[in-house]
């Protein structure tokens, strides 16, 4: 359903970051001192960061382009996709707009310049979304609780920040069923909210037990 989608992203991206790949335009000091070759160690150890040691082990910490820019905007293309999915975004022409304005950020920009840790916070970013998803749309409520507050605690241990888009996607969700309970009032009952409401809390809180434990 959304192939088409996706295809226009990637494009859409290479195209419009092109320069970036092509001419290394990395981002002040930081980007400019590690170039094509590093390795996490102690320093993202001590901030938090644990899967990128083991995701530049993964890379053999080559970081560079083009591979690593197309793999952070493929994730970042995946994760708006299950977002459009959640929010059951079919109109074609504003599912090509919103990717539009989505890969056109500064945020994705600047992520992209720090080559480095881009593919890791691509990474970060698809795991928030990944896991509200799941908590969203598994049949079984214990295990989108479980495997969604896994990858939760895995999108911070890539880069803590990215909670945030834990947090805005399952508000927005949140205010999408407030708006079909108010059009449409026998289709959406309390019962909805509550146990969309449990899920979510409970899957943040397995998400900072596997973090934090």
């Amino acid at each position: 359903e959304y192939k088409y989608l996706g295809i226009f992203g990637l494009l859409f991206g290479i195209i419009l970051y092109s320069l970036l790949m092509t001419h290394g335009l990395t981002n002040t000091f930081d980007g400019l001192w590690h170039q094509n070759y590093h390795r996490a160690g102690s320093g993202e150890l001590s901030s938090g960061r644990w899967l990128l040691v083991y995701l530049d082990k993964l890379v053999m910490g080559n970081h560079a382009d083009p591979m690593i820019s197309l793999l952070t905007l493929g994730l970042y293309v995946i994760g708006f996709i299950l977002v459009a999915d959640l929010f059951r975004l079919k109109h074609r022409v504003g599912q090509y707009l919103c990717m539009a304005l989505f890969l056109s950020s500064t945020v994705i920009c600047i992520t992209l310049s720090y080559r480095y840790t881009a593919l890791g916070y691509g990474l970060a970013y698809f795991f928030a979304v990944l896991s509200i998803y799941i908590m969203i749309r598994a049949r079984r409520h214990g295990y989108g609780i479980c495997i969604g507050g896994i990858f939760l605690g895995l999108a911070m241990a890539c880069y803590q920040a990215y909670l945030a888009v834990f947090c805005i996607v399952a508000v927005m969700y949140w205010i999408l069923l407030c708006k079909e309970r108010a059009v449409k009032p026998h289709e959406t009952s309390p019962k909805a909210f509550g146990s969309y409401l449990g899920r979510s809390l409970a899957g943040f809180c397995v998400g900072m037990v596997f973090y934090y434990g």
